[in-house]
């Protein structure tokens, strides 16, 4: 994404101040580059514009995973899953957060669902979490 694609959605964003999808596709541009605490307000005020998307909230988790912020991540990442419990990504994220946090109980568990789900998706996390240990 560029500094020139950013300020459009920038521009956009003030000119729709109550549209989730803009306030989304800006903080994943901001996560994109690198801006994660810009991200996190875009992303935060985008959950509360449309709290059905549960995108907004992957996003969002995602950025706090960025900050190394375990907890908040998880927590939007279940908030993700609350909306689509067959939210694949969302579960291969918490499973990742769980991961980081050294809470290996609960990320197995997430394996063993995606193992049902998408096999492909529980086998990566099985990795990452074969090299941690």
């Amino acid at each position: 994404m560029t500094d020139s694609e950013i300020k459009k959605l920038e521009e956009l964003a003030e000119l729709m101040p109550d549209n989730g999808k803009v306030k989304l596709a800006l903080g994943k541009a901001y996560l994109a580059t690198g801006r994660v605490d810009e991200a996190i307000k875009q992303l935060e005020a985008a959950t509360e514009t449309e709290p059905d998307n549960p995108e907004s909230f992957l996003k969002l988790g995602n950025a706090y995973a960025e900050m190394k912020d375990y907890e908040n991540a998880i927590n939007y990442y279940q908030r993700a899953l609350l909306l689509d419990g067959f939210y694949v990504e969302a579960m291969y994220c918490l499973g990742m957060g769980y991961v980081d946090s050294n809470d290996i109980d609960e990320a197995q568990k997430i394996i063993e669902r995606l193992e049902q789900l998408h096999p492909a998706w529980a086998q990566a996390l099985k990795s990452y979490l074969s090299k941690l240990l």
